[in-house]
């Protein structure tokens, strides 16, 4: 059975989900930090495994500029991050043609 907690935000019963890294609480609706929640609901949830999800991206590469991991986007002549501009140079060439054919067909329905 799940845990559930009012959040102050949205002023619902949600079921909560802890941040196992930072053991941190989000509300399962609003996703916002909930802030004053008790050692003991931290460890329900961590007994529980009432952990928050981490949605992956498919072909997603980390920028070394910015450091976020997004879907990189083709421009043309090379393979740059979705979020600064910045060619992704630290990658292959094997896996930049790869890249190339994949993010073609990535969102086209089958």
């Amino acid at each position: 059975m799940a845990v559930q907690m009012l959040c102050p935000f949205c002023n619902k019963a949600v079921d909560p989900y802890l941040n196992p890294k930072t053991e941190e609480v989000f509300c399962g609706l609003c996703n916002k930090k909930l802030d004053k929640v008790n050692h003991f609901i931290k460890m329900q949830l961590k007994a529980l495994k009432q952990y928050r999800e981490v949605k992956k991206v498919p072909f997603s590469v980390k920028c070394q500029k910015c450091g976020k991991e997004d879907r990189p986007v083709d421009n043309g002549t090379d393979i740059v991050c979705s979020s600064c501009g910045d060619p992704l140079a630290h990658l292959t060439e094997t896996f930049k043609r790869m890249l190339k054919t994949q993010l073609k067909k990535v969102d086209k329905d089958v």
